[in-house]
């Protein structure tokens, strides 16, 4: 019998939340089903799109939210060799000039380098599977221990991001999180009714810290991405880049504020607050798989000015929506 949409949607309504929370894939009525909680499983990007996308005669493209659950199974799950990892990208490492134009003019070098030597590490420790190995999420913990109070030039700090985001990319993804990122995106083409769309993936910081401050910019996004296989690769790209230096100098910097302010006020609470909150051991990540389109207009508008804060009068004939994103208010209309 054909499945009436109608049919589709109460079954979907009678999933206990409970059950929802611990998906790894959610659509855009199981974040809302969920409500506010669902921002700490699946971060900004993805739950005000849910949101936008109930409005009625608001259209957005095709979306699934690859929950953090996902993310965290990857760090419990895979299994790394640590003195491997730490032998090659020492090795990696030591041959490059930093400071050359050759390296600082090129925003995609540090990337390339990562998944080369990535590559590298995967292939050795396939080669000798009897390597003594711990989990990904232990061997993450340890590089990035004490990273944020750390007096290290920015080398070392870099070369810890790089020795993490390598140790990411070294290990095939867990079977489960494969096998549903590859069926969100199948989901997604069903939807647009077309074979292999060109779709988005995007991060999307999940967690209590990223209801604090913006991550925009921070993670990584991969357009243009077409195919089980693309995507899958794009997912764990994310992950990693969930521990790039960018995402984890703004953890550190936000603890060092929170410092410096416990100390000029005295409130010491402050400081242990922010180490539990910004603690780059907690990161914590979900990723945004979204159908590519071809738009005739696109911009940005805020409510607020992003320097000072200031909120100033918004023409109400101009404003269909009005939800948080980021730094100010989204405002979208005609």
């Amino acid at each position: 019998m054909t499945k009436t949409p109608s049919a589709t949607k109460n079954r979907q309504d009678e999933v206990p939340v409970e059950d929802l929370l611990k998906r790894l894939v959610l659509t855009g009525a199981d974040i809302v089903r969920i409500g506010e909680d669902a921002e700490l499983l699946v971060g900004g990007k993805n739950y005000n799109t849910a949101l936008i996308s109930r409005v009625e005669g608001v259209r957005i493209p095709q979306f699934r939210a690859i929950s953090s659950v996902a993310f965290h199974i990857v760090l419990d799950e895979c299994k790394v060799c640590a003195a491997l990892i730490r032998s090659m990208v020492d090795e990696a490492y030591s041959r490059i000039d930093w400071a050359s134009p050759e390296v600082t003019k090129d925003h995609e070098f540090l990337p390339k380098f990562v998944r080369s030597v990535a590559a590298e590490i995967r292939k050795a420790s396939e080669a000798d599977p009897e390597l003594p190995r711990i989990r990904l999420r232990t061997f993450v913990n340890n590089v990035v221990d004490g990273f944020a109070s750390s007096q290290e030039g920015i080398d070392q700090l870099r070369k810890r991001s790089v020795m993490v985001q390598a140790a990411i990319l070294s290990c095939p993804l867990p079977e489960r999180v494969d096998k549903a990122v590859r069926s969100a995106y199948r989901d997604i083409c069903a939807e647009a009714q077309e074979g292999d769309v060109p779709v988005a993936v995007r991060s999307s910081a999940a967690g209590e810290d990223s209801r604090k401050k913006a991550f925009a910019g921070l993670q990584d996004t991969f357009l243009n991405m077409v195919g089980d296989d693309a995507v899958a690769t794009a997912y764990l790209w994310d992950c990693a880049s969930a521990y790039n230096l960018r995402s984890m100098i703004y953890r550190r910097e936000a603890i060092l504020d929170a410092l410096t302010q416990s100390e000029t006020t005295g409130q010491e609470e402050l400081a242990a607050q922010a180490k539990k909150e910004w603690s780059i051991e907690n990161t914590s990540l979900s990723v945004c798989i979204m159908r590519m389109i071809n738009p005739v207009v696109s911009g940005t508008a805020f409510s607020a000015d992003t320097a000072t804060g200031c909120r100033g009068t918004v023409r109400k004939d101009l404003v269909s929506i009005d939800t948080s994103y980021g730094l100010g208010e989204a405002v979208v209309g005609g």
